[in-house]
């Protein structure tokens, strides 16, 4: 029996608008496992070693481990290809700069990045989150969900923003510990917050479009 493959991250948001599954958007245990295994590893292993090389050496296997497991069940690395960059991106960094602390710089940058990206979007009148919720789509809605869009778009700026107030303090005293521990926390349960809120804002408006297309199309 083939199981079903479910659409993960933003993608998910375009699944269904009847009901949402926060389990299924994260990918389930696979997908708790690969985001927080490599953290854990880095964490548990600098933490009792105090060896970088040996840390990051280890964070290299479980990217390999996740990567052939996936290969060898046939599942597609779409699903955990994201998280596998910035990891192997945060290991080169770590690498290069000789410093626990900057396994972390790679997630940081990249959580500004979104802010700004974000913000503009608001600016030029684009919402961020709409926008890529509509390359999965075929609604073609962007002017009548504006607004749903624009109040999504902002929950994913503020999630961005409370991922840094938290983690960048702890950069600059470089608390490497307690950084992990931050990046772990608001990590899959801060993003399976905010894919909950933005489906709680979406999902009722784009039902109420779709089912007044359908009726003026009858």
């Amino acid at each position: 029996m083939v199981q079903k493959q479910h659409n993960t991250g933003i993608k998910s948001l375009a699944d269904s608008t009847e009901e949402f599954s926060v389990w299924d958007s994260i990918g389930g245990w696979r997908g708790i496992f690969e985001a927080v295994i490599p953290v854990l590893v880095f964490i548990v292993a600098y933490t009792i070693s105090a060896n970088l090389g040996v840390s990051l050496t280890l964070v290299g296997v479980i990217i390999v481990a996740i990567i052939v497991a996936r290969l060898i069940q046939r599942q597609t690395l779409m699903g955990a290809l994201s998280g596998i960059v910035v990891t192997a991106i945060s290991v080169v960094f770590a690498l290069l700069f000789n410093s626990a602390r900057d396994f972390y710089t790679p997630g940081i940058f990249i959580n500004i990045a979104a802010v700004i990206v974000l913000l503009v979007s608001i600016i030029i009148l684009k919402p961020g989150i709409g926008w890529m919720l509509e390359q999965f789509t075929n609604d073609n809605a962007m002017h009548e969900l504006f607004k749903p869009y624009m109040y999504a778009t902002w929950v994913w700026i503020v999630g961005f923003s409370i991922r840094l107030i938290a983690e960048i303090p702890l950069y600059l005293t470089h608390n490497v510990g307690a950084l992990g521990v931050t990046r772990i926390i608001t990590g899959v349960p801060l993003f399976a917050l905010m894919l909950l809120v933005s489906w709680l804002i979406i999902a009722p408006q784009r039902k109420k479009l779709l089912t007044n297309r359908d009726m003026s199309e009858k």
